[in-house]
């Protein structure tokens, strides 16, 4: 039986039904339109667009004109139900209106929402295809599945056949004839009895199917359709031989950014605050107090508002019923339990996880280039933020070739949204997807990416030394700094054998070494205690694997002292050092410089202690050898001279010192350039003997000498530049002049924070001095405040019985005192007072004057008491 097409009528007639002829077909099923004279038909596209498209029929020429609505309306037939605890997006779905809003033309309008798994790509679209359905803004919405171009086709056949359901429903109350279905879709003998549409897997069925959906979309008035094209994650897949080209829209979910020259495209990023904590509270199914809106902001911060995470916690916390405030603990100790957790019922994202999520993305980048796969894995153990690719690069790498290809691993990484670059030659990472990238594998994957990572921040650290102060970059700094902080975090469960076994290509040494790269620069940030940790377990390792007198061992020995000695525990380093000095005269003789420095050590941690005139002995001595092995303008030499110096000027004797100190400046002059740092330094020294002698004119006078050569040679910002201005700021408060030192320490704060970030310890001892100068001058609540940021900032690098913390804690203690909150401030001195003996001992200065001040402020108190009657 030939279709009403190869009968040579019109296909728009042919697809919306006609009168069968009485020699064929069944009279009997009703058609939209009749022509009952069998004239011919003539169809003409109406101007109105309401629920479809209006036909006028003009019949034997007649003058009356009959109007037929043609109906379009297929009802929504989704893969998955709709998101109950959809939330938020408005804006998101308002940009997609916009857009396809204001398309013009007869082309297809094309947008794509692009973004890592998790973000709710998928829901975004659902909840688009729903409400614009409802809205009739759509007349037929159709779902693709893109990820493979099987599943396109599947989607296709799926399409058309919500079509001839449409169709068939048309014929209502009488029974469909499917015959005539298939023929005016144009897919003759493709529907069975059923209504089922029957291709299989045949190429060519496929395509009648594909050519026989687009035929149906470019109808006359047929404009008001949307394909939604999900998951088209697989760029290989020819995604653009599925658009139809007619009036439309089409609408795309992927995480590969590369959709841009189809249309327009819409990176999302998680959830707003206010709805990702509205979210979580709703999943978590309970009358939410306000310390529950407290811990669920904290939640939704540390999953980086990502709404898959965020479903995740409130399933986890809504069937173990447990406080939302204990979420994170699970989290930080079980990551793939809290983030594997699903509803029973209802699941809106498939069968994914947040575990499950980004595997098939990453699979498929390690089958491309297993490099970039080890460094996404190898990003886990770094701060997520501000990951620089240089990281990666050879610099001794000149072939261009080379360098773009080694750029291309991160545009792979980049392609399936598992990094996100933003400024040039810079990545991030989502939070929880650098928490997947360490959690997804086993043991040997995360040792694996342990060693990557270190291989990484190795070189990148410095061991030992006088830093290059004209090279310095507080930015790299800081950014190094905030990977090492997440890369101990993250790696401390591990032993230095364990990374050694499962990291072929690096020896022992190099473990170690890299760890006392990353103790040394953590001490140098003043954070003495952390270091310590380190330094300990290398050193055990070093004694182990290559004996006490081995030159690594001993240096490893050396600055572990030098540590404990910063945390003001100086028996404990001068053990450590006299252990040291023997060792290195044994194998390296009593006149090696390393041994020499050794004594200088020792004497450095005597002068720590009071123990000054002892200490001036030791260096004396070493000066002495110095001078007669490497002469008297050696740099060995002259520092040696510079720590007398330093003992005179502890020992008050500040007449002696500045001679010390001048002569000591003469003789760096003779061996370096004017503006090197020792030279500087030394100027420095100078000015605080001035200081001490209170000549604050000359002292203001070396000062600005000081500085003026700094702003030559390293800059106006740098942080030694700004840290001269500091001391002439200290010289204005010791002469009384608060104000001017006052308007310093702001200048100083505001530059250092921009430089090194708000929370530098350089950057948070400056508001120390401030608050002290607010202090003198009686503005108690401005101290207060200054005092206390110094603690909160403090306490991110510092144990809680660090000495910096126990004086902070005393200073605040102070101030509340002279606020008058007696209370208040005896319960931060005992605080301090519970520190110090822990730390130096009951007999220690600074205990004993705590303990004076709590005794004095105990009876003030007393004395306001009313007595007992």
């Amino acid at each position: 039986m030939q279709s009403q097409h190869d009968q040579g009528q019109p296909y728009a007639q042919s697809i919306v039904g006609s009168k069968p002829k009485t020699d064929g077909g069944d009279n009997n099923h009703p058609s939209i339109f009749n022509n009952y004279e069998g004239s011919r038909v003539m169809v003409q596209a109406g101007v109105q667009n309401v629920n479809g498209h209006i036909f006028n029929i003009t019949s034997g020429g007649a003058a009356a004109k009959k109007k037929k609505e043609i109906n379009y309306n297929i009802p929504l037939s989704f893969p998955f139900r709709r998101n109950p605890n959809f939330t938020g997006r408005g804006a998101e779905l308002e940009a997609i209106d916009r857009y396809f809003s204001e398309s013009t033309g007869s082309g297809v309008s094309i947008y794509a929402i692009t973004g890592t798994g998790g973000m709710g790509k998928t829901q975004i679209a659902l909840e688009y295809g729903h409400t614009r359905y409802e809205k009739t803004q759509f007349t037929a919405v159709f779902w693709i599945s893109a990820m493979t171009e099987e599943t396109i086709q599947t989607s296709l056949v799926d399409s058309m056949q919500q079509i001839v359901h449409k169709k068939a429903s048309e014929y209502s109350p009488n029974p469909p004839n499917y015959t005539s279905i298939a023929a005016s879709l144009r897919i003759s003998q493709m529907i069975d009895e059923n209504g089922k549409i029957k291709c299989g897997s045949d190429a060519g069925a496929i395509n009648n199917i594909k050519s026989a959906l687009f035929s149906w979309l470019k109808l006359p008035g047929n404009d008001k359709w949307l394909l939604i094209f999900d998951n088209a994650d697989d760029l290989n897949v020819q995604i653009d031989d599925y658009f139809p080209n007619e009036t439309g829209h089409i609408l795309i979910t992927s995480r590969r950014p590369e959709f841009s020259d189809y249309g327009e495209q819409m990176e999302i990023d998680g959830l707003d605050r206010e709805n990702a904590v509205r979210l979580l509270l709703r999943l978590v199914r309970r009358n939410a107090t306000e310390s529950d809106i407290e811990n669920a902001t904290e939640i939704i911060e540390k999953v980086g508002f990502m709404p898959l995470a965020i479903t995740h916690a409130g399933c986890f916390i809504q069937q173990l019923n447990i406080p939302i405030c204990d979420y994170l603990q699970y989290y930080e100790r079980a990551f793939k339990e809290a983030q594997s957790r699903k509803s029973r019922i209802g699941w809106a994202y498939r069968k994914d996880t947040s575990m499950t999520t980004w595997e098939v993305s990453f699979l498929e980048i390690e089958k491309q280039d297993r490099e970039a796969a080890s460094i996404l894995l190898a990003c886990g153990y770094l701060n997520p933020n501000e990951i620089l690719e240089d990281y990666w690069q050879d610099e001794q790498q000149l072939n261009t070739k080379i360098q773009t290809q080694e750029k291309d691993k991160f545009l792979i990484l980049a392609s399936y949204s598992l990094i996100s670059r933003g400024q040039p030659g810079m990545f991030s990472i989502h939070p929880v997807v650098h928490s997947w990238a360490r959690e997804r594998g086993d043991d040997s994957d995360r040792l694996r990416a342990i060693g990557n990572a270190l291989r990484i921040l190795g070189p990148k650290l410095r061991l030992g030394g006088k830093l290059n102060w004209s090279q310095w970059d507080g930015q790299g700094e800081r950014r190094i700094l905030a990977h090492m902080n997440v890369f101990l975090k993250h790696s401390e469960n591990y032993s230095f054998d364990e990374i050694f076994e499962r990291n072929g290509d690096m020896s022992m040494g190099d473990v170690l070494g890299a760890f006392n790269k990353i103790a040394f620069n953590i001490s140098f940030l003043r954070k003495p205690s952390e270091a310590i940790k380190i330094y300990r377990r290398t050193l055990v390792c070093y004694e182990k694997v290559f004996g006490e007198r081995h030159i690594d061992t001993l240096e490893t020995a050396s600055n572990l002292a030098s540590c404990l000695a910063d945390e003001g525990r100086y028996d404990q380093a001068l053990s450590e050092l006299q252990k040291n000095l023997t060792n290195r005269k044994t194998a390296l003789g009593e006149d090696h410089p390393s041994t020499i420095k050794t004594k200088c050590q020792i004497a450095a941690c005597l002068r720590w202690q009071g123990k000054l005139d002892e200490a001036l002995i030791i260096l004396k001595e070493a000066l002495d050898f110095h001078e007669r092995k490497f002469g008297k303008n050696d740099l060995s030499t002259i520092q040696i001279a510079s720590g007398i110096a330093g003992t005179f000027y502890k020992q008050q004797r500040f007449d002696e010192a500045l001679e010390a100190y001048q002569q000591v400046l003469i003789s760096y002059r003779a061996v370096v350039n004017e503006d090197h740092h020792f030279v500087l330094a030394t100027l420095k020294d100078i000015a605080g003997v001035l200081v001490c002698q209170s000549k604050f004119e000359e002292a203001l006078k070396t000062y600005q000498e000081c500085m003026i050569a700094q702003e030559k040679s390293i800059g106006k910002d740098h942080p030694l530049t700004l840290q001269t201005v500091c001391n002439m700021a200290e010289v204005f408060f010791r002469q009384g002049k608060l104000d001017e030192a006052l308007k310093l320490y702001q200048e100083c704060i505001i530059a250092k924070e921009r430089v090194l970030g708000e929370d530098h310890p350089w950057v948070l001892n400056t508001v120390g001095d401030m608050a002290a100068v607010l202090f003198q001058q009686g503005q108690y609540c401005e101290a207060l405040e200054q005092y206390q940021r110094l603690l909160v900032g403090r306490k991110k690098f510092l144990d809680e019985n660090d000495l910096k913390i126990l004086y902070t804690t005393h200073k605040i203690g102070n101030t509340l005192y002279m606020q008058g909150k007696l209370d208040e401030a005896l319960e931060q001195l005992k605080i301090v007072l519970v520190g110090r003996e822990k730390v130096l001992g009951r007999d220690h200065p600074s205990t004993l004057f705590t303990l004076r001040e709590i005794a004095r402020i105990s009876q003030e108190i007393e004395k306001k008491s009313p007595p007992c009657i």
